[in-house]
């Protein structure tokens, strides 16, 4: 009894192991497709300095610019935590996207916080579920959300930049007085279609960073 129990354990053990083997050098054999990505991105305007793992699903980037809008930039790259099957079906069942985000500090520091979400929200009803009354559901265009009293016109400047940057697919748009200053966030799925086209990322972000730069509010 012991050894079959001893031995179901080696067994599980022995997949576990294997499992976390072949998909932590998937994501490895990924990372070189995703750093040509990047460098296709970023291509005229810098050069990838180095890469490291900070975990089998995480991996960072540096980067040097020759742009002066962006100061120690780097992208932080988060694929699916494969290498571990609890990981893998939680991150099934939520869902949860693959994302590269690009850090950098800014010359001049942003004088408020201002955080940018891409969302978008649907409802799904059966046919024979629905009211009778149906409810009439409008487009909105973008709103801000702030916490003070007095409204400064240099953030509708920001607000255009912003909306323009959609068309990159951000799923968040942050300035922060506290390093990093500039983070941006897009799915991984978008970054690599828009790097493989004539869209250039590099100048939506700097465009962003250059208004994030110049506004006052």
């Amino acid at each position: 009894m012991l050894w079959d129990v001893a031995l179901c354990v080696g067994i599980l053990l022995g997949v576990v192991v294997a499992w976390y083997v072949v998909f932590a050098q998937l994501n490895r054999r990924r990372s070189v497709r995703i750093l040509g990505w990047i460098q296709s991105a970023f291509s005229g305007h810098g050069s990838i300095t180095g890469m490291e793992w900070l975990s089998p699903s995480h991996m960072l980037v540096r980067l040097r610019l020759r742009d002066c809008d962006f100061l120690h930039p780097r992208v932080h790259v988060k694929l699916t935590a494969r290498h571990w099957p609890n990981m893998w079906l939680l991150s099934r069942f939520r869902r949860t996207e693959e994302t590269l985000t690009f850090e950098a500090n800014l010359p001049y520091l942003p004088h408020s916080n201002l955080e940018v979400h891409n969302r978008a929200w649907r409802i799904r009803k059966r046919r024979a579920r629905l009211p009778k009354k149906v409810t009439e559901c409008r487009s909105l265009g973008p709103f801000v959300i702030s916490s003070r009293y007095d409204w400064q016109h240099e953030i509708t400047r920001m607000m255009n930049a912003f909306v323009a940057s959609r068309e990159c697919e951000f799923q968040s748009v942050s300035l922060c007085r506290t390093a990093p200053h500039f983070v941006a966030t897009v799915s991984l799925k978008a970054f690599a279609m828009h790097a493989a086209s004539d869209s250039s990322i590099f100048d939506v972000l700097r465009a962003l960073a250059q208004n994030a730069s110049a506004a006052r509010f």
